[in-house]
């Protein structure tokens, strides 16, 4: 007897092979093979979202950071009123500075610099299949990324008062820069100039906000700061997302990140809150997050919409995608047959699948929209 394979889902990836995609270029330091090879998967996924002429050069250390204790640490360098900054008076990323210029402002400099803690018992594998207390290296550094391409804040606070501009090498001890720590001058971030309370006020705004001072303080404790940019705005449903800012201020982690509470773990946005659980896998950013990539400076690919509905408990990643496309089953699913068809419908290739993930090298594609469709004698339960 034959079983019968019902329809799961539809949905369209979009193949892109365009030139201006970035490209990373990592240096490795006391690393092991198994976690390079992770960082490249990494990289890889930025790179597809990412458009820059100028490669993004990225020092990676792989060291024991017990005494404070963070999975992952990332400190970006810094350009301040180059020639073609779309914001005078803010400081941005080099590797965004570098983008937005077209050429490399900061040569035999490190954009970045990703300290990864060697005494956390990491995963390194691709598939998001975790043992037991492990955490996921990919997701952590997918995180610490975003950071090094100019989601930091330069907030600081102490006794009350808070400050932008103001912090210096020192309060990232006993980490130390490949590339000289610039002196801020008590200037904001790309990032802050999109930082806003529930009133709409800008926290770089300093008629509102003096800076430094016990207001500009009080609003990063006030549990009410938003990130008001239209594409990140856009791509939380017309909502614009909050930012991590409790009643305690947390150094490094408030004011840099999406609201802890407000973005699960699960969902692609949740890549960018502080925090990160054993067993947690989000290896594709959300829409908010690269709207607010793009409200910074980055050209940014933005997938092509789906329906949620349709996907069920589908996800396809990277979208778009450049060489090799990830097909993730969630639940129960194990198994089917997934068929890749061209926009005009003409049959491709075919998969059987027989895990809960799939790679598909599509680097022989041509540039256009693809249709995929799963077929799975498991989904009865599951299609409404």
């Amino acid at each position: 007897m034959k079983t019968k394979l019902s329809l799961l889902s539809l949905f369209v990836v979009l193949v892109s092979f365009t030139s201006a995609q970035s490209t990373f270029d990592v240096t490795f330091y006391d690393a092991p093979t198994e976690l390079e090879t992770a960082m490249d998967y990494a990289t890889d996924i930025w790179s597809g979202y990412l458009n820059s002429e100028v490669p993004i050069k990225v020092n990676l250390y792989y060291m024991n950071l017990t005494s404070f204790g963070p999975l992952g640490q990332c400190i970006p360098n810094g350009a301040i009123n180059f020639l073609s900054a779309e914001v005078s008076d803010v400081w941005y990323a080099t590797s965004l500075a570098n983008s937005i210029e077209g050429s490399e402002l900061n040569p035999d400099e490190a954009d970045m610099n990703i300290f990864m803690n060697s005494s956390v018992n990491f995963y390194f594998g691709t598939d998001g299949n975790l043992g037991t207390g492990q955490m996921d290296f990919v997701s952590v550094v997918l995180h610490e990324i975003v950071h090094g391409l100019g989601g930091v804040s330069l907030a600081k606070y102490s006794s009350g008062s808070g400050s932008l501009g103001e912090i210096t090498a020192s309060d990232f001890a006993p980490i130390s820069t490949s590339f000289p720590f610039p002196d801020l001058d008590g200037y904001p971030s790309i990032w802050d100039s999109f930082i806003a309370n529930g009133n709409g006020e800008s926290i770089i705004d300093t008629d509102i906000f003096t800076n430094p001072s016990t207001e500009l303080g009080s609003a990063f404790v006030s549990g009410d700061l938003h990130f008001i940019g239209a594409g990140a705005t856009s791509g939380n449903n017309n909502l614009s997302p909050k930012i991590f800012a409790p009643g305690s201020f947390q150094f490094g982690s408030s004011i840099h990140h999406f609201d802890e509470a407000t973005f699960p773990n699960s969902t692609g946005n949740g890549l960018f809150t502080p925090s990160i659980a054993n067993g947690q896998v989000v290896h594709e950013p959300g829409l908010a997050l690269l709207g607010a990539l793009a409200d910074i400076g980055w050209s940014v690919n933005q997938p092509v919409a789906i329906n949620e509905e349709q996907l069920g408990p589908i996800s396809v990643y990277p979208n778009p995608v450049q060489d090799q496309l990830i097909v993730q089953l969630a639940g129960h699913q194990t198994s089917g047959i997934l068929t890749v068809f061209s926009a005009e419908g003409q049959l491709i290739e075919k998969h059987l699948l027989n895990s809960p993930s799939l790679l598909i090298d599509c680097s022989h594609w041509a540039q256009g929209m693809y249709v995929l469709q799963l077929e799975s004698a498991e989904c009865n339960e599951q299609v409404r």
